[in-house]
């Protein structure tokens, strides 16, 4: 299976040079009500068990801690499962990473977690469910439950409104420890942005897609040079894929 990386000229650029992906604080994406909407379903399901009596009003603010707790610690990169989707190239740029979902997948599963978005409520319903059912019962001391049950309250960041469905979006979703203070800065439109660096292994891109644009031959030529190039630098381990690696081009026209 595969999963796309959108991304414009300078992210792809600096995404082969380096063999790292950037994952972005939830809370600093472009549309940061991705995340509450995932917040929104989980404390109203919570809620409703709640007035259910179904738990008790000390497990409920153990969970709300951890909520909280959350807020502070997750960041995210995004992939679709849709090759050459028009809406992707439009939104974040005319170069795409096709990478090995396998590979992928296998990167320090402790601190990343790829995950597929997930749009109908029904099956958003039925995935907290699962993670607030083995809470319920629990009698882990608070220290320990909050440690745990972050890795998997993670996966509220891969719940999305259903108008997006089209996206067919998977995530990396990535746990930041501020004790190990892992955070990385960037700049973007005046704020400094926290993200997490994650390394992977050159064998996990599959192939290079350059999308709809003017001059889309001339941007082919320039990035088959661009990754010979790197198949030269010792950084990098480029020249174990070199022969297999090929640029594609995207087959929807071009509309200035």
């Amino acid at each position: 299976m595969s999963l796309f990386h959108y991304t414009d000229v300078n992210g792809i650029m600096g995404i082969l040079k380096t063999q790292e992906l950037w994952l972005t604080d939830i809370r600093y994406l472009n549309d940061s009500a991705e995340y509450l909407h995932g917040i929104e379903i989980f404390n109203k399901l919570l809620e409703s068990e709640f007035e259910k009596n179904t738990i008790g009003k000390d497990t409920k603010s153990l969970i709300l801690s951890a909520i909280e707790a959350l807020n502070n610690s997750i960041c995210v990169c995004s992939f679709s499962k849709k090759k050459d989707l028009l809406s992707q190239w439009r939104g974040y740029g005319k170069y795409a990473i096709e990478f090995d979902e396998k590979v992928i997948s296998e990167i320090d599963p402790i601190f990343f977690r790829l995950s597929d978005c997930i749009y109908k409520k029904e099956d958003q319903h039925d995935k907290v469910m699962e993670l607030i059912n083995p809470i319920l019962k629990s009698n882990t001391p608070k220290g320990v439950f909050i440690s745990n049950a972050l890795k998997h309250f993670t996966l509220i960041a891969s719940l999305k409104n259903e108008g997006f469905g089209e996206e067919d979006e998977s995530r990396i979703i990535g746990f930041a420890d501020d004790e190990e203070n892992n955070y990385c800065f960037r700049e973007r439109n005046g704020i400094i942005i926290p993200y997490l660096k994650m390394k992977f292994p050159v064998r996990a891109i599959k192939r290079i897609w350059i999308g709809p644009m003017e001059n889309q031959a001339l941007a082919y030529k320039s990035m088959e040079m661009y990754i010979k190039s790197l198949k030269e630098d010792k950084e990098n381990d480029f020249s174990r894929i070199y022969p297999l690696l090929g640029v594609g081009r995207s087959i929807i026209s071009f509309r200035g």
